[in-house]
């Protein structure tokens, strides 16, 4: 099972026009007995929000609500924790975010490299 927490870390607003930016600190945390790789999630924002900066994580084939973790990132491995962060302005409410899919293996050698 693999646990997602979204928190936010801040929220402003902006001068000019009164849109509260949020900014969001995402955990993804491994809790199976295996080596989760390969990670597709989507990220779900309320009406009206739109998505102003990702960091550690990229848009999966030009689509802008489905991420993938760059090479980098791509082993979440047993009780371990990868990290990201979400700017979000206008909407009310926090963003939702979903597994889409993933691989599982016991090792980073039968993790193939997915082209999902």
């Amino acid at each position: 099972m693999v646990e997602i927490q979204v928190n936010l870390v801040n929220n402003t607003n902006t001068n000019c026009t009164n849109e509260a930016q949020r900014q969001y600190h995402v955990e993804i945390t491994n809790y199976v007995f295996f080596l989760v790789c390969d990670l597709k999630i989507r990220v779900q924002l309320p009406e009206g929000a739109t998505l102003e900066n990702v960091v550690n994580m990229k848009p999966f084939n030009g689509t802008t609500d489905q991420f993938i973790f760059p090479d980098s990132l791509r082993y979440l491995y047993v009780s371990k924790t990868l990290e990201a962060q979400l700017s979000v302005k206008g909407g009310d409410g926090e963003p939702k975010i979903t597994v889409l899919d993933a691989k599982a293996a016991f090792s980073p050698k039968k993790c193939r490299i997915s082209k999902f």
